[in-house]
């Protein structure tokens, strides 16, 4: 093999070896669909999505460009496992204002949320481990007994709507959203209760906590505590101090009278899953694959050739 050729396949090889390394994180597996169902069956529609199923568990096996996802089914826990499910959302918000009421002139505009059910006998919601960015809302969660555990929301005009009792909210990164966390009323006309909301990091929302304007507080309600008994959460506008190095602030974040973290927390623990570096094998695995299966046969080919080209060595006669 000449000078040249030796070049070329040795920079051929590099390349197609960087390929078979690093493919997944070079390009995820993009697929774009105007919504997805989870059925009350159990099936999923398209079924072409990359979310693989077990039992009531679904698992993103790959980022999901979506209008969102609807769940018609009740006790359904969705895994991102790192990955992303990205909307259409683009920050231009010209609808209508969520909680202003119904007297607003609507628009043509899209409105999107990321995870939604279908009515409220869709309970037991589980959400975890998901990068959810660009949808007018990134949760909706208006039926009881739901989890928001260990996500990303970001980039959305709401990032969690809650709007039923018996929430959790708990560890995920919620950052620069219109609002980061939104409280609608329930059917009771009161906030909503018995919500666990800790470990939660709240940075740069235009507003961190926000929900239905109330002209007069009801008082006869509890106090909401935002946080689990000695635990609360990261707000990136919290002023307090924290003389005794604990990690909790030393005094109280109110948002209003009825909404007080107890037990701030000072450091960002705000953690965005990433995807399970198990391997995968994609569309760049075989066309690295294929193109070294072609440099190898054009070397061997090159080889034949230039054996073929050579003289045969003449006979000699070996001493008797």
């Amino acid at each position: 093999m000449n000078a040249k050729l030796r070049v070329f396949v040795a920079a051929v090889l590099v390349f197609c070896g960087f390929l078979l390394v690093f493919p997944a994180r070079l390009v995820s597996a993009q697929v774009a669909n105007p919504e997805i169902h989870i059925l009350s069956d159990g099936s999923v529609v398209p079924d072409s999505v990359p979310i693989s199923r077990s039992g009531d568990v679904y698992t993103f096996t790959g980022d999901i460009y979506t209008q969102g996802i609807l769940v018609e089914k009740a006790g359904v826990t969705i895994d991102g496992a790192g990955h992303l499910l990205m909307g259409p959302y683009t920050g231009n918000q010209t609808l209508w204002t969520i909680g202003a009421g119904p007297n607003q002139t609507p628009t043509n505009e899209t409105f999107s949320i990321g995870v939604d059910l279908l009515n409220r006998s869709m309970t037991d919601l589980t959400v975890k481990n998901l990068n959810i960015k660009n949808f007018s809302i990134g949760m909706y969660m208006w039926t009881a007994g739901s989890v928001v555990q260990s996500n990303s929301i970001s980039n959305a005009i709401i990032g969690v709507l809650i709007q039923a009792n018996g929430i959790t909210v708990r560890d995920n990164y919620i950052a620069d959203n219109k609002h980061g966390l939104y409280f609608g009323e329930t059917s009771t006309g009161n906030i909503s209760a018995n919500v666990q909301l800790y470990g939660n990091s709240f940075v740069n929302n235009s507003k961190q906590l926000d929900g239905c304007v109330c002209i007069d507080y009801n008082l006869s309600e509890a106090v909401h505590n935002w946080d689990n008994g000695s635990r609360g959460n990261f707000w990136s506008d919290y002023n307090g101090t924290d003389s005794n190095g604990d990690g909790i602030g030393d005094t109280p974040y109110e948002i209003d009278v009825l909404n007080v973290d107890r037990f701030p927390l000072v450091e960002n623990v705000g953690v965005q899953p990433t995807p399970n570096p198990a391997f995968e094998v994609t569309m760049w695995h075989v066309a690295g694959l294929v193109a070294v299966v072609v440099v190898a046969v054009v070397a061997a080919t090159a080889v034949l050739a230039r054996r073929k080209r050579q003289p045969a060595k003449p006979e000699t006669c070996m001493p008797q």
